[in-house]
């Protein structure tokens, strides 16, 4: 069986992860010892604080429009 980190919470709310096979649903508190059970984590995700996008779709688009305007004012008629 394949091995992850999973998090457990016991019935004392500590919450612990472990390193164990995927198929295991239970295992003993770290902290107490008592039987905890595995728990769906949170994912984690990082937002570009003024934009609310992810941090690198924001520099892409900003690379893009960048592009963009250089190429135009190299191919607009000068006046």
């Amino acid at each position: 069986m394949p091995k992850r980190i999973y998090e457990f919470i016991c019935p004392s709310d500590h919450l612990t992860d472990a390193y164990i096979d995927s198929e295991l649903r239970i295992t003993n508190c770290k902290v107490c010892g008592q039987p905890a059970n595995r728990i769906v984590s949170t994912p984690m995700v990082k937002l570009e604080g003024v934009t609310g996008d992810f941090p690198g779709a924001h520099a892409q688009w900003e690379r893009k429009r960048n592009e963009k305007i250089k190429a135009e004012k190299k191919y607009s008629p000068t006046e």
